[in-house]
């Protein structure tokens, strides 16, 4: 059903039917994300109190500009909380017991500072023989069985297993924490928020991420790690305790380990769609970086972010009211045919001047360079062993959810 479109930098015609978070948005968004960019890129959500912004450079600006967009409803938005009505007092605020993701600038900015120096260019190279072991070891064990799910067997080991060794996490709680982690964002159609098992393997992570921080408080021989800087606490005293270091090496375990299995999965079913791709990535290996920079930009997970209007103000030619809040739609931007060229195309060559898929900004993805050597490591890894493969599309798994697309499963045969 279609009503007459309501005002904005639109073009004419019927008024798309839109929701982010119903079954048939996020079983296949990209067709709507299409209509939203032509015809209503600023898309009026009135039960959220809210806008869904799809063009790349409105949401490239919005997402850069920490001044006058908040997080603190965020990062992502889910329906229990977008279902409340704004309160002025909520904006702008800060919880030092929440995740950092939910902290605006200074205090995220500052916490990231602390940690960044386990996330740089080079203190990642020095994972890589890591990734490189685990990768092969996994593809030791099951290549000789000839199926291999990518995301549960493969991927999400080398994710897992970097994630804890940059935390001080125990590199023999990864295969539990693999398990923890895919059971953590599963969702049940037709059933907003978290199942009883999700919140149950979410509160089991943070268990392990408790013991861990207990331990290295007490002993804390070996590499430094984040979890060393973050007990040491913050210039104000904040994020000192053991539960509070605890939920910001949640965040970071989870948001490390959930986006790279997926966004591979998916770049292995292109690949396995496009065998000429495959044969010149597995020919050229030196083509692997940018093979996997085009998955993260063209099979990203996370369809939106969430920013809460610090004051009024003009986003694509509409006026947004302070409070009123929106959901940058990162997938459509990176699709958005204003910016890239063929961009429904994967094209393992592309070399964009910029995408959205590590997002932009004071809250850009902090392991952006881990996740850039993961990717690299396992396309050349699996290609060096395994040339060519099929999908098992029967048994791919891709589960509802709020707020990720991407698969949880994608068995592969050859």
């Amino acid at each position: 059903m279609s009503v007459p479109e309501q005002g904005g930098s639109a073009s004419a015609g019927p008024r798309i039917d839109y929701d982010p978070f119903s079954a048939g948005a996020m079983r296949d968004p990209y067709a709507l994300y299409g209509e939203l960019r032509a015809q209503q890129p600023v898309y009026e959500l009135p039960q959220y109190e809210a806008f869904a912004i799809s063009r790349f450079e409105d949401v490239w600006r919005v997402i850069g500009d920490a001044e006058g967009f908040s997080v603190v409803e965020g990062p992502v938005f889910v329906p229990a909380m977008v279902a409340r009505p704004w309160h002025p007092e909520r904006l702008p605020a800060f919880d030092p017991a929440r995740s950092f993701a939910s902290w605006d600038p200074p205090r995220h900015t500052q916490l990231r500072t602390r940690i960044r120096a386990f996330f740089t260019p080079r203190a990642t190279q020095r994972l890589e023989a890591l990734a490189r072991r685990i990768a092969r070891e996994r593809l030791d064990a099951l290549t000789p069985t000839g199926r291999l799910d990518v995301v549960r067997d493969y991927a999400a080991h080398v994710s897992v297993g970097l994630s804890c060794q940059v935390l001080g996490v125990p590199l023999s709680r990864g295969p539990e924490l693999v398990a923890l982690s895919n059971l953590s964002q599963r969702r049940e159609a037709g059933r907003a928020g978290q199942t009883e098992a999700g919140q149950a393997a979410h509160a089991e992570i943070f268990r392990h991420m408790l013991e861990s921080v207990a331990a290295r408080r007490d002993d804390a021989a070996g590499d430094p790690c984040v979890a060393d800087v973050l007990l040491e606490g913050g210039p104000q005293g904040e994020g000192s305790s053991d539960e509070q270091v605890a939920t910001q090496l949640t965040t970071l375990l989870v948001g490390g380990t959930e986006t790279v299995p997926k966004i591979f999965a998916g770049g292995v079913r292109a690949l396995a769609l496009d065998p000429a791709q495959r044969a010149a990535l597995r020919d050229a290996p030196d083509l692997a970086g940018g093979a996997f920079e085009e998955m993260v930009r063209h099979q990203g997970v996370l369809q939106s972010v969430g920013r809460t209007a610090l004051a009024a103000c003009d986003v694509g030619g509409r006026r947004i009211e302070r409070g009123q809040r929106l959901f940058l739609l990162l997938q459509s931007a990176n699709r958005d045919e204003r910016e890239f060229e063929s961009p429904d195309h994967f094209d393992i060559r592309r070399r964009p001047r910029r995408h959205l898929g590590f997002g932009h900004g004071p809250h850009h993805c902090p392991g952006i360079h881990m996740a850039r050597l993961e990717g690299r490591v396992l396309v050349e890894e699996l290609l060096a062993r395994i040339p060519e493969w099929q999908v098992d599309e029967a048994t791919c798994e891709r589960p509802p959810s709020d707020f990720q697309l991407g698969y949880v499963s994608l068995p592969i045969v050859f």
